[in-house]
């Protein structure tokens, strides 16, 4: 058997899915005009989440200030919000890789003493990724400060969802491929767990905790997730192998692989609410 050194082809361009920052914010809500006179506006921002180390924006937008005039004349009231853990500015990732490129290796087989080759394919495409909770990012903790334009801050607003660890989707990848599909937890995020209200010079004024109990959750198979490893004419002329098939030929046991399907389902409600007050600071 002779080996050959492989070649390299390359063909169209790279793929960016970086965020244009130029034309993120075209078509979205910017101003509601009301009867009285008044009137709102709208900021956006790009998600951002730290891929390793590194601050990564992403796609979708979230909602940076809101800012409504009465139409007499007077200041504005200003709502400004900072995402994240701290309010670093980073969320929680709602997608992974496998989404958006198609990688697989064959072995292909001309004889029963080895495969002469394998090919290895890859495939990027662009699909446009629409999670069913409607965003890419996921944000444990939102802070929503109260003031206006001249810099006056009138207190501040904490929001935790998911006890501050939303879960995570799971993929199911078939080997030697990256085949998937995505067990969607979706139905069980986004839950506020915990709000905070602060004044001015940073006192508590109230707390609401919340608590959710998890009816009729389960896991059902949806399906086989199959993919062919091993090609090429290694089959029935080929013996010593324990793995047959209906018409007892032998057959690699690694011909194809395959792996079960599952989908978790599930109902959150609510179940208990605690409220905290506080009337005064010393």
């Amino acid at each position: 058997m002779t080996t050959s050194t492989p070649t390299t082809t390359s063909f169209g361009g790279a793929l960016n899915r970086a965020v244009n920052i130029t034309y993120v914010k075209e078509g979205v809500l910017s101003r509601i005009d009301f009867p009285t006179g008044g009137y709102t506006l709208f900021d956006y921002e790009s998600n951002q989440y730290l891929n390793g180390s590194t601050a990564t924006l992403t796609g979708g937008l979230r909602v940076k200030t809101i800012t409504s005039y009465d139409g007499s004349g007077n200041l504005p009231i200003l709502k400004t919000y900072k995402y994240g853990s701290g309010e670093s500015g980073y969320g929680n990732l709602n997608f992974s890789n496998n989404q958006f490129n198609y990688n697989a290796t064959l072995m292909y087989y001309s004889s029963c003493n080895g495969p002469v080759s394998n090919y290895q394919s890859r495939s990027y495409v662009s699909n446009i990724y629409s999670p069913e909770d409607g965003n890419p990012v996921m944000y444990p903790y939102v802070t929503e400060y109260f003031g206006d334009p001249a810099g006056t801050t009138n207190g501040k607003i904490i929001y935790e969802f998911d006890y501050g660890t939303p879960p995570g989707d799971v993929d199911h990848i078939i080997p030697f491929s990256s085949r998937y599909y995505r067990n969607s937890f979706a139905w069980s995020r986004g839950k506020l767990t915990h709000k905070t209200v602060y004044d001015n010079v940073n006192n508590k004024l109230s707390e609401t905790a919340k608590q959710y109990v998890n009816l009729n959750q389960s896991g059902a198979t949806v399906g086989l997730g199959v993919y062919q490893y091993v090609g090429g004419t290694y089959g029935a002329a080929c013996t010593g192998n324990a793995c047959v098939n209906e018409r007892g030929e032998s057959v690699s046991s690694l011909t194809y692989s395959f792996t079960q399907i599952t989908q978790s389902t599930g109902v959150l409600l609510e179940s208990q609410v605690t409220e905290t007050s506080t009337s005064s600071h010393n």
